[in-house]
């Protein structure tokens, strides 16, 4: 079809360039007062969600806008009819294009507020990043995939055949995907955190950083241990970093003369009565000879750490032996937390 000069001042071409201008100055003025109203709602509440959303609409690019206003306006024009399978699948692109940049906001503001708000724990920076990707990835396929519907494709074969793909992806990296799956486990359930004394069978000490893959564990003797996150999940773990108090129990062997056995539980317990972080529990006879009596003695440290419960073992073991020694008794202790 041939066009001249006097073709262009019909006004068939008015209406769609006006609907076109209007549209546009409407999307606009409507845009720029939703977002001001939405920034300030956001600002005024705790929650982050309505910051999620505002941040993801604010991603509306120009070139959409301008490619919504065309279609409004090619919609009411003369050549929708003759080109609009082409103008359709253009506009279907570009409003998938744009769904893509706002579900991809969303996804990174969620990981970037989540990781904000647990910036005491390191470990679940990296797995939230691990999930955004997976998300993108997920996102990025059912845009592909509902474009192609919108152009008449098939897509049940490509979705059957992604899904043998993936069963046997999945099975070539079966450990891989365990260890990634025991990682996001770990910051979901929380055994224990980063800062953490744990003890995994053999291995134990300070948690120091929890990967997709392992868990670093700095040992007592220094040593760093790398241990996979499967396995972790897998075995009983003990958390020594959890413990409000920690119980305290040793065998005491004492050497009897005069000295009366009921005696030795308040020989005891006026030893401990001296420590405000210790609380005595109990003092029994387990077993006695003629000569000697042995005694089960069992006490609380009100602390989880290591290093105060040796210090104040050592100071209560130093502080009964001057007792026994005061007393003219012989003693022998042994201890087991």
């Amino acid at each position: 079809m041939n066009w001249n000069f006097e073709d262009l001042l019909h006004p068939r071409f008015y209406l769609p360039l006006s609907v076109g201008i209007v549209s546009y100055v409407l999307i606009l003025f409507a845009k720029n007062i939703f977002l001001g109203r939405m920034k300030k709602v956001a600002e005024k509440t705790s929650t982050k969600i309505d910051d999620i959303f505002f941040e993801a609409l604010s991603e509306t690019k120009q070139f959409f806008i301008i490619a919504l206003c065309i279609y409004l306006g090619l919609n009411v024009s003369v050549l929708k009819s003759k080109h609009a399978i082409y103008i359709d699948r253009t506009f279907v692109i570009i409003l998938m294009f744009q769904f893509w940049i706002w579900g991809k906001k969303v996804i990174s503001s969620w990981v970037f507020y989540t990781v904000q708000q647990k910036a005491s724990d390191p470990s679940v920076k990296t797995t939230l990043n691990f999930l955004g990707i997976i998300f993108n990835l997920a996102l990025l396929s059912i845009i592909i995939l509902s474009t192609l519907a919108n152009f008449g494709h098939d897509v049940s074969t490509l979705v059957a055949g992604l899904g043998i793909g993936g069963v046997a992806i999945a099975l070539a990296t079966k450990s891989l995907l365990e260890d990634l799956f025991s990682s996001l486990s770990i910051v979901l359930d929380k055994p224990f955190l980063v800062g953490d004394y744990i003890s995994i069978g053999e291995w134990e000490g300070v948690v120091e950083y929890i990967g997709l893959k392992s868990t670093q564990i700095r040992s007592i003797n220094g040593e760093l241990i790398l241990v996979s996150n499967s396995q972790l999940l897998a075995a009983k773990i003990r958390n020594y970093k959890r413990l409000k108090e920690r119980r305290v129990s040793f065998n005491l062997e004492v050497e009897l003369g005069e000295f009366k056995i009921s005696a030795v539980p308040d020989l005891v317990r006026d030893a401990l009565s001296t420590f405000g972080n210790v609380k005595f529990e109990r003092a029994n006879l387990v077993s006695f000879t003629s000569s000697s009596a042995s005694f089960e003695m069992v006490y609380w440290i009100e602390s989880s750490k290591y290093k105060t419960y040796t210090q104040v073992h050592h100071d209560v073991l130093q502080k009964l032996y001057n007792h026994l020694e005061k007393n003219n008794l012989k003693g022998k202790a042994s201890a087991r937390v």
